[in-house]
């Protein structure tokens, strides 16, 4: 279906800097095959195991997270930013956004 116009999902990223450095190189790869409506999961990571009840969420990752998909036509929050960021790094993700 490359070249069509449909908006395409990448697979669930988890809440961590290895699978944040996988997004570019996705990017990449999604737009060589023709899919040029596309979203690179949700800003953050989307795999819902990987926020636990408790779970520390890292502020640079979303603001990294959000800069990166800032690139792209589709994006989607993992997390609702204003309910998990202190004010100078939500300030900064709705920037990128």
């Amino acid at each position: 279906m490359g070249g069509q116009p449909l908006a395409n999902r990448l697979a669930d990223k988890n809440h961590n800097w290895p699978h944040l450095q996988k997004l570019a190189p996705n990017m990449i790869l999604e737009a060589s095959m023709g899919y040029t409506f596309s979203c690179l999961n949700m800003i953050g990571g989307g795999d819902f195991i990987t926020f636990p009840n408790g779970a520390v969420i890292d502020g640079e990752l979303i603001v990294r997270s959000a800069q990166c998909h800032a690139l792209m036509p589709v994006i989607q929050f993992s997390v609702a930013p204003w309910r998990v960021l202190a004010k100078p790094i939500l300030e900064t993700v709705l920037k990128a956004v």
